[in-house]
């Protein structure tokens, strides 16, 4: 298998640029270590251990650990500290990424695709387009001392998931959890349990 992917899939260096706006002008980025810093939050996560964990893919550029990066969708500084990369399981800490590797980094407010770029560059990836929530089910705390971590278990969940949503019904007052289909939901509401 190994093999295969080394023969038949093409190293980051090798993939035509990708499309980005620079400046609000449509532009295309190559994966160059020595270019602009460029990379996308793909994937958050609220782990018991380390607390919330972003996965960042750096498509241009060489992203420093303890570095202060530009999130171009919030327009405000993130400080990155202890930049990863996952091996299995398991956090390796690195002193830095470069185009086309992917790595992970806790404690970052940033959020699933949003773009990380030095300030001036301009540079905004956009996020893909993800289906909107077409199902829902009520979900309710069980006592009232659940109620608070009710709330944060939901946010936690829409965070991990861009394509679940929560809203609240103005006629009943019900939490209600949307999401893809009836599957989709009850994956999420066991691991909100």
């Amino acid at each position: 298998m190994l093999e295969l992917i080394v023969a038949e899939l093409p190293a980051p260096c090798e993939v035509a640029a990708r499309p980005v706006e620079v400046k609000g002008e449509a532009a295309e980025l190559p994966a160059d270590a020595q270019g602009p810093l460029a990379a996308q939050v793909f994937k958050t996560t609220a782990d018991d251990f380390v607390g919330r964990l972003s996965y960042i893919r750096v498509l241009s550029g060489t992203m420093n650990a303890d570095m202060h990066v530009y999130n171009a969708q919030k327009d405000e500084d993130e400080r990155l500290s202890n930049l990863s990369r996952v091996v299995g399981k398991e956090l390796v800490r690195v002193d830095k990424l470069v185009a086309g590797e992917v790595g992970a980094v806790t404690k970052l407010s940033a959020a699933t695709f949003d773009t990380l770029t030095m300030p001036d560059s301009g540079i905004v990836i956009p996020a893909p387009a993800m289906p909107n929530p077409v199902f829902g089910a009520a979900v309710a705390p069980k006592t009232k001392a659940d109620v608070d971590k009710l709330g944060v278990g939901l946010q936690h969940l829409v965070e991990e998931d861009t394509t679940l949503a929560v809203v609240r019904e103005p006629d009943t007052g019900e939490m209600i959890l949307m999401g893809l289909g009836e599957s989709h939901v009850d994956l999420g509401a066991d691991k909100l349990r």
